[in-house]
């Protein structure tokens, strides 16, 4: 049995009954709490930390796990086996309405040391915050509002930049999944694959569903196969072109046997201009 799932381990998950969807929510709120990025809003209570989160933010992140309902239902699952904590606060910044701040829980504390024993540390790859919270965003499923956020690798100069080698061993989940699709749809090979900011920014564009269909389009497609690299595969451009059909292979059309009238049996009309000629010259 594979140990670690997302970083952790799979016994533990099995005995929380959690899935591979809920390890790669934890992992991915683990990330985002953990990051240095000065963009995040942080509480205090009782000496414990919070982080200001909405479920709209969440799904934005995570496409592949689906709507922001279905991203607080997986929440409240997580909460109720104490994995992980949750505080609701009435006002932000002197405004009204429902802001929710989470923290670990007491259980979380399980994952971590089952990782400890078994001498198998939990990845701490920064997570790509891309867009950033605004004051009027609330706990409710409001949407995240456009601001540039970049990755906490590049804010904080004390993190790495793991995607300088562009490895799968590195990668989030998410694109360790994108790109063992690529790899089954027998697309291009690469040394070297996109950023993960690159990769993320093709989902978010698309959506999961018609991005995995670009790719399955493309991958049946010979001149896709032939010409085009990696990066020429993961630029938005192309992936609507694919949906759109401009790299659909053309069938080639049976070519038009052109036949010959040949026939020995030949009918000649009299000329009488030529009849009258030729008795003059004494040929009749």
């Amino acid at each position: 049995m594979r140990y670690n799932i997302c970083g952790y381990s799979q016994e533990i998950l099995l005995n929380y009954n959690l899935d591979c969807n809920d390890a790669t929510l934890l992992r991915t709120f683990m990330d985002i709490y953990t990051s240095s990025s000065e963009k995040l809003e942080y509480i205090t209570i009782e000496n414990e930390k919070f982080v200001w989160l909405t479920y709209g933010y969440i799904s934005e992140q995570l496409q592949l796990l689906g709507s922001p309902r279905t991203i607080k239902r997986k929440i409240d699952k997580l909460i109720e086996k104490n994995i992980l904590k949750r505080v609701i606060l009435n006002s932000k910044n002197k405004k009204a309405g429902k802001y929710m701040y989470l923290a670990p829980g007491e259980n979380y504390s399980v994952f971590e040391n089952k990782n400890t024993e078994e001498k198998n540390q939990m990845t701490n790859t920064p997570h790509q915050v891309t867009k950033c919270h605004k004051g009027h965003d609330k706990v409710s499923l409001d949407p995240m509002t456009s601001c540039q956020v970049k990755d906490s690798s590049i804010i904080d100069s004390s993190i790495g930049d793991n995607n300088n080698t562009h490895t799968e061993e590195k990668a989030l989940p998410i694109i360790a999944d994108i790109m063992k699709k690529y790899n089954e749809l027998n697309l291009p090979k690469y040394t070297f694959r996109p950023k993960d900011r690159i990769i993320m920014e093709c989902i978010r564009t698309l959506g999961a569903v018609n991005f995995f269909k670009a790719l399955e389009i493309m991958s049946r497609s010979s001149f896709v196969k032939n010409t085009f690299s990696i990066n020429m595969i993961f630029k938005i451009d192309n992936l609507k072109n694919a949906l759109n059909g401009t790299f659909n292979d053309r069938k080639k059309s049976p070519e038009k046997e052109t036949l010959l009238n040949v026939s020995n049996k030949k009918t000649y009309k009299p000329n009488k201009n030529n009849e009258e000629l030729f008795k003059l010259l004494g040929l009749r």
